[in-house]
Formats: C-alpha cells, structure tokens, sequence
C-alpha cells in the first residue's frame, strides 16, 4: 500500500496501490498529512508499477507526479448485496469511520435540519445535530452492511477516491446521493 514502500530494499520489484493525496493546498493540512503525502510520494518513485482505484485519482498522480498509473477500481461481489429488507427507513448520511482529515460529517446538521421529519443515522455526526439524527458509532461490517441495505437513500458527502459505499448501496438497491467531486463523478 502506498507509503510503505520504504520498508523494503532498494531493488526489490513493486506495486504500489494507492488512493491519492491529501489536498493540502485546499485546507490546513496538518503534519502527519504532510508527511503521509511526502511517503506517498517515495513509495510512488520507488515501484515499479502505481495502481489507483478511479479515474479522478489518476488524474491527480498524472498532474502532480508526472506519472500514468492503472486503474484498478475497487470490487464487491454483487450477490453477497443481495436482500430482502425494505428500503425507506432512513437516510444514511455518513459511513466513515473516522472524523479526520478529509472525513468530515458537519454537513450533516445543515441537511437535517432541512429534512426535520426524516430519520437520518450516521457513524459520526457534529456535537450541534438536531434531533432527528442517530448516531451508531463503528458498526461491524455485517451490521453495516444491513444499515445500507436498509436506507432510504446513502449520502457520500466527501471526496471519495472510489467510493465502496457508492457500490455497495447501489449493489443493495439502495440510491446514492453524491457530490459532483472526487471518485464520485
């Protein structure tokens, strides 16, 4: 995985797969984000071949490194989503699982708040969300995976590089709501 390539010897063939950057020219990039990015980068002119899971993050080692790497994207075997729930119980409105870096849920409270007669569930929500906003806190993955089958709609609100969580509720049926950016697009 990307950053790592320094634990290895010089010579050794690699690939390195990763998932970009953090854009620390659009915010005020801490620095562990500094130094995962300058990592980033040493594991990038150390291999011998860079995979990436979308296009958008292509486009980004393309610009910023001057180097053209495959894209694989990220996969889910499409029967394991598969179910019988009924869909409409909820939004959810986030399904990361941190609140760091580019993970950020204070949108939510702004979309709640509009939304006041609907269920919204999220991993992490800001301290000032109303009350129609659950909070689940890290759920198993065979819990989370019924959370998004059951939605009503799943919100992806960040710059995702792929978006597992977009492929995973449309697998399940369930619709995505997304922003124009990112792995998204």
């Amino acid at each position: 995985h990307a950053g790592t390539a320094g634990k290895y010897p010089a010579g050794v063939p690699s690939v390195s797969h990763l998932h970009g950057l953090y854009f620390s020219a659009d915010y005020p990039a801490l620095s562990w984000e500094w130094a995962a990015n300058a990592s980033v980068i040493d594991s990038i002119r150390r291999s011998n071949e860079i995979t990436v899971p979308s296009e958008w993050v292509a486009d980004v080692i393309r610009r910023d490194c001057r180097i053209s790497p495959t894209i694989i994207p990220h996969g889910i075997d499409w029967d394991e989503w598969q179910h019988s729930y009924p869909n409409g119980e909820y939004v959810l409105a986030y399904a990361k699982n941190r609140v760091m870096d580019v993970c950020n849920p204070a949108f939510i409270s702004d979309l709640a708040s509009r939304f006041p007669d609907r269920l919204f569930l999220c991993t992490f929500a800001p301290r000032d969300a109303p009350p129609n906003v659950r909070v689940t806190g890290l759920l198993a993955p065979e819990k989370m995976k019924e959370v998004i089958q059951r939605a009503a709609v799943v919100v992806s609100p960040i710059r995702e590089t792929f978006g597992i969580l977009t492929i995973e509720a449309l697998a399940s049926g369930t619709p995505v709501l997304g922003y124009a950016y990112g792995g998204n697009n």
